[in-house]
């Protein structure tokens, strides 16, 4: 999970990172698009196996976590299993598929929404977590950049996902999710696509890793030009679009699951 490239931040008219409250929107309206998506692998593999996952999750976590849903829990139990894998696929469709992005040829409307949300929810204040990688990456000193994918990094800095490429970072929308992931003792802090971070500074042929990004985080992209109904417009959510399209998921899922073969 941790051996992706990061990528410079572009320009605002060619971004199209939205927080969940635009993307409700986006999904709300499309319920047709989400039973395609259900239905369709590696998703519905991914998420068939999180079932176990998700109940011993919901009855460890009710307490302290009331506003998450089962729909939550079982997005973040199946990112973060490595078999059936679906994390690769949806980072690789992040980084590549933007232009299709509010289109039906995105395959994952739906899990990108849960995860988000579930970020959202569980995300407290700052904190300074690691990435590793084995991969380069050619940044620059004062570039603003993101990782354009769901990014995950670890509270603990010792973890060798690699050498080549290191990152310490400052995160404000980050949000700690070991206690819902397939790996507690990575101490995961999963990073959301659209953040934004400054390179503050470079630390060239450390011990551990051959060069080291400083990161600080500087907001985020959360302007999406809504393609539904009306191309033109930006549509803005609202609770009960919240409620609707969570009923729609969760009656789609449950007809697909009881007529699945």
């Amino acid at each position: 999970m941790w051996s992706l490239l990061l990528v410079p931040v572009r320009t605002l008219a060619a971004a199209f990172w939205t927080n969940w409250r635009l993307l409700i929107v986006l999904l709300g309206q499309a319920a047709s698009r989400e039973l395609q998506e259900i239905q369709s692998d590696p998703f519905r593999l991914a998420w068939n196996e999180a079932d176990s996952c998700t109940s011993n999750m919901l009855e460890m976590t009710e307490s302290k976590y009331k506003k998450l849903t089962v729909n939550h829990t079982r997005a973040l139990c199946a990112y973060s299993k490595k078999t059936p894998s679906l994390y690769k696929p949806l980072n690789v469709a992040l980084r590549q598929s933007s232009a299709l992005y509010s289109t039906p040829a995105f395959p994952f409307h739906t899990i990108y929404f849960w995860l988000t949300s579930a970020i959202q929810i569980l995300k407290t204040s700052c904190e300074t977590t690691y990435r590793r990688t084995d991969l380069t990456f050619n940044g620059k000193l004062h570039q603003v950049i993101r990782f354009g994918q769901f990014a995950s990094s670890s509270r603990n800095p010792n973890l060798d996902f690699g050498r080549q490429t290191c990152f310490q970072i400052r995160t404000c929308l980050g949000a700690f999710i070991s206690e819902y992931s397939n790996f507690k003792h990575e101490q995961e802090v999963l990073i959301p696509p659209y953040e934004k971070f400054k390179i503050i500074k470079i630390l060239l042929e450390m011990k551990n890793c051959f060069r080291i990004f400083v990161l600080e985080s500087v907001g985020s992209h959360t302007k999406l030009n809504c393609k539904v109904a009306n191309r033109n417009q930006q549509i803005r959510a609202s609770i009960p679009l919240i409620i609707g399209f969570q009923l729609i998921i969760g009656f789609i899922w449950k007809v697909f699951s009881n007529t699945a073969i």
